[in-house]
């Protein structure tokens, strides 16, 4: 049996990272961002996508999210950021896009594990950067895909109109609390490790841990 492959594509105005998880020819993406640059390495991989896991429901990690639909992906994403999907709640006229609004065919709580595509998907509710943010371990990669919950020392701003940093700071010390060191595969920008940041992420002058 083969390992799971994480392979990230960083593409749209903000440099947002999308991921391909797949193995044995099947697999999902996680968030579809505002262009459809993963498509040719979907291509080059031969890999078959079952769904799409949304962090939470700002433009530039969801606005592909009906692509992928179309090409048979099940979207998923948090009940709270759900509406952000076809409303005007997803921020994309900030910069004058024109978003591709479509409806979840899963909406989660948090606490769920998933089968997707043969990979087991476990389910962090995550709120503070939006109100339906979620985060995704796959344990078998050792893998923690964070969204804009928590960055390379850094963390997820919480100015926007459902923004809570409180909230934020209660989701991070949610995943703080998890026992093992993944692999962060963040939102923006690099990678990092769960055991790095729960030492030197400056959340910690912030908020009391």
């Amino acid at each position: 049996m083969s390992e799971i492959k994480i392979e990230c594509v960083v593409a749209g105005e903000l440099q947002n990272n999308s991921y391909l998880v797949h193995k044995n020819g099947r697999g999902f993406i996680v968030d579809a961002g505002s262009c459809r640059k993963p498509d040719a390495l979907i291509a080059e991989k031969n890999v078959t996508v079952e769904a799409v896991l949304l962090t939470h429901g700002h433009f530039d990690h969801c606005m592909q999210a009906k692509h992928y639909q179309e090409k048979g992906a099940k979207v998923y994403i948090h009940e709270g950021d759900a509406d952000k999907l076809y409303t005007k709640k997803n921020l994309s006229l900030m910069i004058g896009k024109t978003f591709n609004y479509t409806n979840a065919d899963v909406l989660l709580k948090g606490g769920e594990t998933l089968d997707i595509a043969g990979i087991a998907v476990k389910v962090i509710y995550t709120p503070g950067h939006s109100e339906g943010g979620a985060c995704f371990v796959v344990d078998e990669a050792n893998a923690l895909f964070s969204g804009d919950t928590l960055f390379k020392l850094s963390y997820g701003r919480t100015d926007f109109f459902d923004g809570d940093f409180d909230k934020l700071a209660a989701s991070i010390k949610t995943l703080f609390s998890l026992d093992k060191n993944y692999i962060v595969y963040t939102g923006h920008g690099d990678p990092t490790e769960l055991d790095y940041e729960k030492r030197n992420n400056p959340i910690k002058l912030e908020a009391v841990f």
